[in-house]
């Protein structure tokens, strides 16, 4: 295992047992894992720090936002937060101040109630104040993140960021993984639009498929123009994630326990099984059905350019999203 100043890149938000206990079965907060298997458009996460692993937190977002954080405090218990928006009084969601005080697990599963009115209010505001927290992409990524429905791949993790050491080695990454596709698009002058100056390093979901492969989701909801760039994202967002397994010995280790704690809380398809993993990361686009074909034509436009450029990935993937979430493959004409 590296030391604590050795590593470049990391990812692991797999956390402990003894607090994902509270999240299955008797746990106090394993009502979070229900509301993300119904029908609304309702995920939930775990994440922890790099740096300090033992700062470990649950999420629960409703679309792209998160409405509630269950948060471990070690010795002294959990906490919950949410956004100061989702606090206050005026709006009558149910919050209580003391709630970002550290409790025993046992005087949650007391005031457990109280929380689940919050989240009662808390789902009905964000899906109902026109559109602005609860958008259609938040709506489209939560549905492919909870799909249990899939033997062919699971997805382990939504918004997958790696963390850097440090600013200065985040931003060789990038520049080293971006440029190059930036480059290709621009100079191939395809006449339908500006490309991206850059891309971020935000994977909107990652997934294990049956050949023990990893494969770096973008997602695009609707039938929006800047679909044409997004065989340039997956690939960047694969890169970024190549180099963490080409530098962690452990990444194995932590897709493993990822996946495992996916199946132990019901996310995860019970019949999937993944053949031992391998150390490629493959790029992968899901967009929905309702895409113009305009649209997906300058996508394959670009795929193709970045191929023609050298700096392309010829095993990237093109899924269309149904609307529970399932990914079907999407064969090239």
């Amino acid at each position: 295992m590296a030391s604590p100043t050795s590593w470049k890149i990391k990812y692991d938000r797999a956390v402990s047992d003894e607090f994902l206990a509270h999240f299955i079965e008797a746990g106090f907060a394993s009502a979070l894992v229900d509301y993300a298997k119904a029908p609304y458009p309702i995920d939930i996460q775990f994440r922890k720090e790099a740096k300090r692993p033992t700062n470990q937190w649950a999420t629960l977002y409703v679309g792209l936002t998160a409405v509630l954080n269950v948060i471990d405090k070690g010795p002294n218990g959990l906490a919950l937060t949410a956004h100061k928006t989702y606090q206050d009084p005026a709006k009558r969601l149910g919050w209580r101040d003391g709630w970002s005080a550290a409790a025993p697990a046992d005087e949650w599963r007391k005031r457990w109630p109280e929380v689940e009115r919050y989240l009662e209010n808390i789902i009905a505001f964000t899906v109902n104040v026109g559109g602005k927290y609860v958008k259609t992409e938040g709506i489209v990524q939560a549905a492919v993140s909870g799909y249990v429905g899939d033997h062919l791949r699971a997805v382990i993790d939504r918004e997958v960021a790696p963390s850097f050491r440090d600013t200065a080695i985040k931003q060789q990454f990038q520049k080293a993984a971006s440029d190059p596709l930036v480059n290709a698009i621009t100079k191939a002058n395809l006449g339908f639009g500006k490309p991206p100056a850059s891309f971020g390093m935000e994977t909107d979901a990652l997934a294990v498929d049956q050949e023990g492969r990893l494969i770096a989701i973008e997602i695009k909801p609707g039938s929006v123009s800047s679909l044409a760039w997004v065989p340039a994202q997956a690939t960047m967002y694969a890169r970024i994630l190549q180099r963490w397994v080409d530098e962690d010995d452990d990444w194995r280790e932590v897709i493993t326990k990822s996946l495992k704690q996916r199946r132990k809380i019901g996310l995860s398809a019970p019949g999937f099984k993944a053949a031992d993993l391998q150390p490629r990361v493959v790029p992968a686009v899901a967009f929905q059905r309702v895409a113009k074909d305009v649209y997906i034509d300058r996508m394959y436009q670009v795929q193709d350019a970045l191929l023609a450029a050298g700096v392309g990935d010829p095993d990237l993937e093109f899924y269309a999203v149904a609307p529970s979430g399932r990914l079907d493959v999407r064969t090239r004409p």
